[in-house]
């Protein structure tokens, strides 16, 4: 089975710092500490090799960025690209456990954090980075929620976007993980994504060895049991679907 979320060095759980500026810097401290050429030398050279492994990456929504952006990945050899929203401006909303990024949400309130994360997705859904939807309903992974009558409207939007795209969607096993323990997306949202003919992909989002393919019996399981019956791969970055294997009998 696939895992097309996975990440080479760890992020461990932020420490609350003074600032929101300290907290930012705490993150691009971690996150550059990547090097995408040396990454796509490793999964290349694997690929010779005949390792069952493909050339990926998330790219994370910047506004007014999106050109930019589309010119450095075009670089380089992607087989599948997963596109996400993190950062709402300044915020980095899913960093709960930071102190200074966990106070914005009353800052903000919950809604207009629900309603930005719509329009940043819509964003992204259009943009063209990426063939792949990455954990989309993500914005509730601190379990902070509007009320009912928002949040369906919310995933009615979603679903419409999505829908309109092309674009394949993850399923993510990662949100089992977090503080909203549920999965990405929602039950009615998946419902909603199998009804209007959206393709699927599997994800854990790991970031050590131990999570990857975090819980995927269960994952599997959930999204055959909302009548799915293939998921997608991008070997070469062709998109092909994958049969899921039927349900065991008792």
């Amino acid at each position: 089975m696939i895992d097309y979320h996975l990440h080479v060095w760890p992020r461990e759980p932020g420490t609350p710092t003074p600032t929101p500026a300290d907290a930012t810097a705490q993150v691009w401290a971690t996150e550059q500490g990547a090097d995408l050429d040396a990454y796509c030398d490793a999964v290349l050279a694997a690929q010779v090799e005949g390792l069952p492994v493909e050339l990926g990456i998330e790219v994370d929504l910047l506004p007014g960025r999106v050109e930019a952006m589309a010119k450095v990945l075009a670089g380089y050899p992607f087989d599948v690209r997963l596109g996400s929203v993190h950062w709402l401006g300044a915020w980095l909303f899913d960093a709960y456990g930071t102190d200074v990024f966990a106070a914005e949400w009353d800052l903000r309130g919950v809604e207009t954090a629900w309603r930005d994360y719509l329009t940043a997705f819509g964003e992204l859904a259009g943009s063209g980075l990426g063939e792949v939807l990455a954990h989309c309903d993500l914005i509730k992974i601190a379990r902070r929620f509007p009320d009912l009558a928002m949040r369906a409207d919310f995933e009615n939007r979603l679903v419409e976007v999505v829908a309109s795209s092309g674009l394949a969607v993850e399923v993510s096993s990662a949100g089992w993980r977090k503080a909203v323990a549920e999965q990405y997306p929602s039950q009615s949202i998946l419902e909603q994504l199998h009804q209007a003919g959206v393709e699927i992909t599997l994800g854990s989002d790991a970031h050590v060895p131990d999570q990857v393919a975090f819980e995927y019996g269960r994952l599997v399981d959930l999204v055959r049991g909302t009548g799915f019956t293939h998921v997608v791969a991008f070997p070469a970055g062709s998109k092909t679907p994958i049969a899921l294997d039927p349900a065991p009998t008792a």
